[in-house]
């Protein structure tokens, strides 16, 4: 039986060694087997060697640069009967933009990860509940924690290194079309797809992603 971390050796390509970056809205939840956003991001982050800012922008003015990645949601964009939660989450993407305004020239990028509707702690783990979701995706596949973390790792890395002031969609293709097109993909009977693990097997030596 293998005694060491789940994570230990997961895409160990040290992408971000010497970065400098902080996350905003990552939410996690406690308990259980399932993984929160922001707990997988902690631990990609630890693994690929970022150093993540408490101090935030100032921190990352005097270290010479880095990156802003800010979590936020479809609920910001579509209408979900969310409330203050999507009023607040249209902030952020709103902050994101005037944070890469005013902070481009301190060598600071400012992106923003928008959140479809993926299986953490935070939403519907039931089974039928986890379907429907599935189902509103072009991709016909669930989302997990991993797939939003390894994004943010990406715009903590130089490979975005000239990215900055976006709003990223990380939804499976759900916000790309409306409800009619949904509705015709799935009569269509092209409902094949699979929904996603929480946590990857322990064996894995490479990307968790599935």
């Amino acid at each position: 039986m293998n005694d060491q971390p789940w994570w230990r050796g997961v895409d160990p390509g040290h992408r971000l060694t010497g970065k400098r970056a902080f996350v905003t809205g990552a939410g996690t939840a406690p308990g259980g087997d399932l993984l929160g956003i922001g707990e997988a991001i902690a631990v990609l982050f630890a693994s690929q060697g970022a150093k993540v800012a408490v101090a935030a922008i100032p921190h990352l003015k005097r270290a010479g640069g880095g990156s802003i990645i800010n979590v936020s949601s479809v609920a910001a964009t579509r209408a979900l009967g969310a409330g203050a939660y999507a009023a607040s989450k249209a902030a952020i993407q709103a902050l994101t933009r005037d944070w890469a305004l005013l902070h481009g020239r301190d060598h600071i990028r400012a992106n923003c990860i928008v959140v479809g509707h993926a299986h953490t702690p935070m939403g519907t783990t039931d089974e039928a509940g986890r379907e429907r979701r599935r189902l509103v995706s072009l991709l016909g596949t669930e989302g997990v924690a991993w797939d939003i973390a390894w994004p943010a790792v990406f715009l903590a890395s130089e490979e975005s290194r000239w990215i900055s002031g976006v709003d990223l969609p990380v939804d499976a293709g759900a916000t790309a079309t409306t409800a009619l097109g949904i509705h015709m993909l799935n009569r269509s009977g092209r409902t094949e797809g699979e929904l996603g693990p929480s946590i990857p097997p322990s064996t894995s030596s490479t990307s968790p992603v599935t």
